[in-house]
């Protein structure tokens, strides 16, 4: 029988440098991290970390998770988490220039601010889509030419470009008796008193 004496240690050895080098990886790797957001400025935040550590982690400016398309009204104190990229975003979100390449980033800068939803939200219907901010909502084109403005006093404006109708498809053909109510009296738009 052959004797293993000299080779189980080594065996033991690899294994150790093998599982040592690979906890060594997951230590630089990027984490996910709780933040509250100090400022804004535009589409970026500047946020803080919201993490008890040996050492103090310093505020970011970073971009936060939207598109052209859709913009949250996002606020100091807002609180969310930072999303971290392995490469370098600075060209994507116009913060930095350049092209990424394929050498990682080991900085708290490439990250993405996410917000959070809070238990202590107002209820709203799960079914439907909210859209809201502290001073009203916006929704229209990307270039301002059509747009409803409701402001926080109640206020709602319509703006259209000139020339451009306004259709109501389907208005009530006799009084509603609500006050204010558009309704259609024999082709004459009229409102209910």
């Amino acid at each position: 029988m052959a004797d293993n004496a000299q080779k189980l240690p080594l065996q033991q050895s690899l294994n150790r440098l093998t599982m040592k080098r690979d906890n060594d990886s997951q230590q630089v790797q990027p984490k996910v991290l709780p933040v509250s957001v100090v400022s804004v400025s535009g589409a970026f935040v500047t946020v803080k970390f919201e993490v008890q550590s040996n050492f103090t982690l310093p505020n970011v400016t970073v971009p936060k998770a939207e598109s052209a398309y859709l913009r949250t009204p996002t606020q100091a104190g807002d609180q969310g988490y930072l999303v971290p990229s392995d490469f370098y975003i600075g060209g994507v979100s116009g913060q930095g220039g350049g092209t990424a390449n394929a050498y990682p980033r080991a900085n708290l800068t490439n990250g993405v601010f996410l917000p959070v939803s809070r238990k202590s939200f107002a209820t709203v219907d799960a079914n439907k889509t909210q859209v809201g901010g502290p001073n009203g909502s916006i929704v229209g084109t990307l270039d301002g030419t059509v747009n409803l403005n409701i402001d926080k006093t109640g206020n709602a404006i319509l703006t259209l470009p000139a020339g451009k109708t306004l259709v109501i498809k389907t208005l009530p053909t006799a009084d509603p008796g609500v006050s204010g109510a558009l309704w259609n009296s024999a082709g004459t738009v009229k409102v209910s008193p």
